[in-house]
């Protein structure tokens, strides 16, 4: 049976022999089983296999097969279960021939059934189980296309809900601008100096809230001097500190500057805070001397 062949033939019958589109469906359904089965005359084809291809209701298939039987397009034999049924083409190409008074449809069947009988051991466990596995084969790609679908759609999703949350934080965004301008022109100026380096270092303040605490902080280590506050600023610059510290050495202290200078050997901690305290009792002495005098 040459499968191009009968499909014209068909639908050349279908001028003269019209039939609704639900058993052309099954028609093509039938067609299809039987090629990928190697054209075998009789073939065992599950319901669930021809619902599967076709879209159609079991009681529509039911149906549908009666008509394409009486039209002489098929023949098939139920088993009498609700698994599947024997189903043969008729082919076109080479119709068979038929006394005038018999039914062909009729004929057709019973030759049918005795042929289902002799070759059912056969034949129809090969071509039921090429049916299951094509059935098989068929939710695989269909679950597989399915399941790239939902991955688009989430990948889909995801990407929007990103851009929405881009555009609020792009709408809430901290104008640094705005909260500068209103302090006063020496805070001003230390101010804008650190953000400009917490800006390089990819660490700009997001929120106004953030902004303040950073003064406020600034404020309390510098004791509201904005000298001290301009040298706070620029020890966390020159550490590449990410944040704000009281300065660790001032510079005097005692009348004697401490820490390492030019051309000064350094010593481990506790020679210097042995020193230290050398110093400091040198100056106690010499304090008290001279309240005596």
């Amino acid at each position: 049976m040459n499968y191009l062949t009968e499909i014209k033939l068909f639908y050349d019958w279908l001028e003269a022999n019209p039939l609704p589109a639900s058993a052309i469906s099954l028609w093509h359904a039938l067609m299809s089983i039987s090629n990928r089965s190697g054209w075998r005359p009789a073939m065992k084809v599950p319901y669930s296999l021809l619902e599967l291809r076709t879209g159609l209701s079991r009681t529509t298939i039911y149906r549908e097969r009666e008509r394409l039987r009486k039209m002489g397009r098929i023949a098939f034999r139920s088993h009498g279960g609700n698994t599947c049924c024997t189903y043969r083409l008729i082919a076109l190409e080479s119709p068979p021939v038929f006394q005038i008074e018999t039914d062909s449809a009729t004929q057709s069947a019973t030759q049918f059934a005795i042929q289902c009988e002799t070759q059912e051991g056969t034949n129809g466990d090969f071509v039921l189980q090429t049916a299951f596995q094509n059935e098989h084969i068929y939710k695989l790609n269909r679950d597989i296309i399915k399941e790239k679908i939902k991955k688009k759609e989430k990948l889909t999703s995801t990407s929007q809900e990103r851009k929405s949350c881009a555009k609020k934080r792009e709408g809430q965004r901290f104008n640094q601008g705005q909260f500068l301008d209103s302090l006063d022109e020496p805070w001003r100026a230390v101010l804008a100096t650190w953000f400009e380096y917490k800006r390089l270092r990819h660490e700009s303040y997001r929120s106004e809230m953030g902004a303040k605490k950073c003064l406020s902080l600034l404020r309390r280590l510098s004791e509201d001097d904005v000298v001290l506050a301009s040298a706070i600023v620029d020890q966390s610059m020159a550490n590449n500190w990410a944040g704000l510290f009281s300065l660790r050495h001032t510079t005097q202290q005692c009348g004697r500057q401490y820490g390492q200078r030019i051309g000064q050997i350094m010593q481990s901690k506790d020679a210097q805070r042995r020193q230290h305290y050398i110093d400091k009792l040198r100056d106690a002495g010499k304090t008290d001397t001279e309240t005596n005098r």
